[in-house]
């Protein structure tokens, strides 16, 4: 009778660990489903940022803050800049405040590619941090204090106070902050 017991109580045990991998496996499907695929930096493919429209000027930091989950996988949100040299920047980027000075905010680029337009990448930009004061040159991967490097620069900022800053592209630069609909893969032409 002993016998009979443990092996329905094993038993039991094995079909509730069964029911929690189902649990499990269904929750996972079922957030898949609400949330979409979770897409990160590196998962962006250069032919869908080439083949963006780029139709901004400038994006204040509530936008940036707003476009932060559209790559969960991704610190920062993604910023895709056409530079002035006819270049692809891919950024993962926001402005953050100083720990030692709160007043004191920069911009970051915590991930960052720029591609010539085969696709090639000719700068990495990781972990840059960009005093608001100055100006910044993709391509080179360089900042400048304004005017230092007449026509180079491809992002300008404007400091307007804690709650706002504006990134602007200056030089003939442009900027296309992705939506979840622009990271559809399936239209990918090579």
């Amino acid at each position: 009778m002993n016998s009979q017991r443990r092996g329905l109580t094993y038993g039991r045990l094995m079909l509730l660990m069964l029911a929690l991998i189902v649990l499990a496996v269904g929750a996972a499907f079922v957030r898949q489903w609400f949330t979409g695929p979770s897409i990160g930096f590196d998962d962006v493919p250069f032919v869908l940022v080439q083949q963006a429209k780029y139709n901004r000027q400038q994006l204040d930091s509530p936008t940036l803050d707003r476009f932060k989950n559209v790559t969960a996988k991704s610190t920062g949100t993604l910023l895709w800049v056409k530079t002035n040299a006819g270049n692809f920047a891919k950024l993962s980027v926001s402005f953050q405040k100083c720990l030692i000075d709160p007043q004191n905010i920069k911009f970051w680029i915590y991930q960052g590619s720029v591609y010539d337009t085969q696709g090639r990448i000719v700068q990495r930009l990781d972990n840059f941090c960009v005093d608001l004061t100055q100006e910044f040159d993709l391509d080179s991967g360089q900042s400048y204090s304004p005017g230092a490097k007449e026509g180079s620069a491809d992002i300008a900022f404007i400091y307007q106070g804690v709650g706002l800053q504006i990134v602007r592209a200056v030089n003939g630069a442009a900027f296309k902050l992705p939506l979840s609909e622009d990271l559809d893969f399936s239209e990918v032409s090579n």
